[in-house]
């Protein structure tokens, strides 16, 4: 298996090589041109990676004219540096900025400069993380300033961050005629209950949001979600409520109520979600709004109880298929099997049930039925009564698609599955996670 592995993965692929000799020689690099920014990022990945992003390949990624720039580590930058790009690359066209692993470089000169640029930017992204000096009345000041171009917004990992920053969120796009805001993600953030009361204190402050990431907001209730939701209405597309451990299922109800077109879904580390709660919320019921049609979905690790067959069933088919509807309710024929007809309409592409102990075979049964020709990634670690009957029946019927399938904790998996799936020789499929039997020996990959 191993040797199957290597020998489809023996020669990198052309870009690759391209990028590692750039990176090799970048002391010799003056300028990158024009190039994709895709192709940039990569570089400066890359040059991160190997520890070669100083003052020098700074500037050659960040040459005047870029419309994106993107550092999944800013830490190696003299936070001078920075400031001074910046003022650079913002009159020249900057839209698209995501810096990461900021720490001291975004102070209050880098703030200023930004917010000195604001007038005639045009920045339609800006994500933002790690940055520890960053303070909440700069970051106020910072949102104020690009509100009205502003169409995604990230801030993470800032620890200095508070009413204020979530006042000018609100007071910004609330009073904003021409709100723009689609995206917004507010990640590992000390937001207190006051706090998150006054981000909601405008309902048309997220009246145009799309995409909701809430991820390890200290003060975020039921009532916050709630309220939020409400304001997004049925527009928002994702939401992802991930390790907030006060939450109940009373979000789970709002989620129903407000969110009927969600098609991205994370509620993992929800421990007081209740398989009661995951039933009602992906249930058909006549003259009630249909439950999402979900293309990705997150339950990891939620309370083992929560996530089971049945819940994975009326996931599945609530993502493929819809109720025949006419004269505005769920057309139902009396005695009749199954009394709901249906069309199909689509499948699970994502599935992560992480730590769901009490899910079977059958699940994977229902999975197959109904998501074969979509998933394209799955993660069942720690799924221990999944066997490999099971395993195998779901990876038979699926098409190229599928990739990946984490199995971590699954030691009950042997070679049956592993090697005896009908893409076992298939280097576009991994399984990662895997415990194998070799001559009475245990080993893991």
């Amino acid at each position: 298996r191993a040797h199957v592995r290597i020998e489809g993965k023996a020669v990198p692929p052309l870009f690759q090589l391209c990028v590692d000799f750039l990176v090799l020689h970048f002391e010799f690099v003056e300028r990158l041109g024009d190039v994709d920014n895709s192709i940039r990022t990569a570089i400066a990945n890359q040059l991160i990676a190997q520890q070669k992003m100083n003052e020098t390949s700074f500037r050659a990624i960040a040459e005047d004219g870029i419309e994106a720039l993107e550092l999944v580590d800013c830490s190696g930058i003299p936070k001078d540096e920075l400031s001074t790009r910046l003022a650079h690359l913002f009159p020249a066209g900057l839209r698209y900025l995501v810096l990461e692993q900021l720490g001291r470089c975004m102070g209050p000169k880098t703030v200023q400069t930004i917010v000195q640029a604001a007038p005639t930017s045009s920045l339609f992204a800006l994500a933002i993380a790690g940055a520890y000096l960053l303070k909440d009345d700069d970051a106020a000041s910072l949102i104020q300033a690009i509100s009205k171009t502003l169409s995604s917004l990230e801030l993470r990992a800032c620890p200095r961050l508070g009413i204020q920053v979530c006042k000018t969120l609100s007071n910004s796009f609330g009073n904003n005629h021409n709100n723009h805001l689609l995206e917004m993600a507010l990640e590992d953030l000390s937001l207190d209950h006051d706090a998150l009361q006054a981000l909601v204190a405008k309902p048309a402050a997220f009246q145009n949001l799309k995409n909701l990431s809430l991820r390890r907001i200290e003060g975020l209730t039921d009532d916050i979600v709630t309220q939020v939701l409400q304001m997004a209405g049925d527009r928002l597309e994702g939401l992802d409520l991930t390790e907030h451990y006060g939450l109940t299922d009373a979000s789970l109800s709002s989620i129903r109520q407000y969110s009927v077109n969600l098609r991205s879904l994370s509620l993992a580390k929800l421990k007081h979600l209740t398989e009661t709660g995951l039933e009602a919320l992906f249930t058909f019921v006549e003259n009630m709004t249909a439950p999402p049609m979900l293309r990705h979905v997150d339950l990891a690790d939620c309370d083992h109880q929560a996530v089971t067959d049945q819940v994975l069933r009326l996931i599945t088919e609530g993502a493929t298929k819809r109720p025949v509807v006419g004269q505005g309710a769920l057309q139902q024929q009396p005695h009749q099997p199954h009394p709901i007809s249906t069309t199909q309409l689509g499948g699970l592409t994502h599935l992560n049930i992480q730590g769901a102990s009490l899910i079977t075979d059958t699940a994977m049964e229902s999975i197959a039925a109904t998501c074969a020709c979509f998933l394209q990634e799955m993660n069942v670690s720690f799924c221990t009564r999944i066997s490999d009957q099971g395993l195998g029946y779901l990876v038979d019927p699926c098409a190229a698609q599928l990739t990946r399938i984490h199995v971590y904790g699954n030691a009950q998996l042997t070679e049956e599955f592993v090697d005896g799936n009908r893409r076992a020789t298939d280097p576009t499929f991994e399984i990662t996670g895997v415990w194998m039997k070799k001559s009475s020996d245990r080993t893991q990959r």
